[in-house]
C-alpha cells in the first residue's frame, strides 16, 4: 500500500508540474500526452480522476 501512495505522491507532482508549464492551460488529455512523451505510462482515466480530485481545471477559450 505504502508504494502506491509513493507513486500516487509522484504522479500528483507530475500532473501539477505540467498544469504549471502550460500556464494553466492542459486538461488532462493533454497533460496525459504530455507525460506519455516524457516515457511515463499511466492510464487517461487516472489522470483525470487526479487532476479533478486535486481541483485543477484548465482555463476555458475565449472567443
Amino acid at each position: 500500500m505504502e508504494n502506491v501512495e509513493r507513486r500516487d505522491d509522484r504522479l500528483d507532482g507530475l500532473f501539477h508540474r505540467s498544469f504549471e508549464t502550460s500556464r494553466g492551460t492542459y486538461g488532462s488529455p493533454l497533460i496525459w500526452h504530455d507525460l506519455a512523451r516524457q516515457g511515463i505510462r499511466v492510464f487517461r482515466a487516472t489522470v483525470g480522476r487526479r487532476i479533478r480530485r486535486k481541483g485543477l481545471s484548465p482555463k476555458r477559450k475565449k472567443r
